[in-house]
C-alpha cells in the first residue's frame, strides 16, 4: 500500500456538543473530499450530531461543478447522522455559501454556511439547545 500525502491538515477539537474542525491546506477537489470524509469518520467514532466545519484553505476556488457533486455527495450520504452542521468560510463569496446550503439542503443535510465562527458557534448553540428541550420533552 502506497502513503499518499495529503494536501490539507484537519484539527479536531472537541466542543461541549460539538465538534470543531479547522482544515488548512490546499483548496482542491481531493482536499476539500477527503476533509470531509475524515470529518464525518471523526462524527461517527466520536457519536457527534453536531458539528462546525472552518475551512481555511489556500489557493483557487474550486469550480461550480466540483463543489456541487461533493455538496450533493455528501447531501445523500450523510443525511441522516447529523442534526447541525455549521460551515464556516470567511473567504468564500455569499453567493457560493448559499448555493453549497441550498444544495446540502436539498438532500436533507441540516448545513447553515457563515462567514464568521462566532456567527457559526451561536446557531450551533441555539441547536444544541433546541434538540436538549426536545429530547428532554420526550423522557
Amino acid at each position: 500500500m502506497t502513503d499518499v500525502a495529503l494536501d490539507y491538515e484537519l484539527k479536531i477539537l472537541q466542543k461541549p456538543g460539538y465538534l470543531h474542525g479547522i482544515v488548512t491546506g490546499t483548496n482542491s477537489r481531493d482536499a476539500v473530499a477527503g476533509y470531509l470524509r475524515q470529518g464525518l469518520q471523526e462524527c461517527i467514532d466520536r457519536g457527534c450530531t453536531h458539528a462546525l466545519i472552518e475551512a481555511r484553505l489556500q489557493g483557487p476556488r474550486l469550480a461550480l461543478w466540483d463543489i456541487f457533486e461533493i455538496a450533493a455527495e455528501h447531501g445523500k450520504r450523510d443525511t441522516g447522522i447529523f442534526r447541525a452542521v455549521a460551515y464556516v468560510d470567511a473567504k468564500a463569496p455569499a453567493e457560493l455559501l448559499t448555493f453549497i446550503q441550498h444544495v446540502t439542503g436539498n438532500r436533507g443535510l441540516p448545513v447553515r454556511v457563515f462567514n464568521s465562527v462566532a456567527a457559526a458557534e451561536q446557531w450551533l448553540a441555539a441547536s444544541l439547545e433546541a434538540h436538549s428541550c426536545a429530547s428532554g420533552a420526550a423522557e
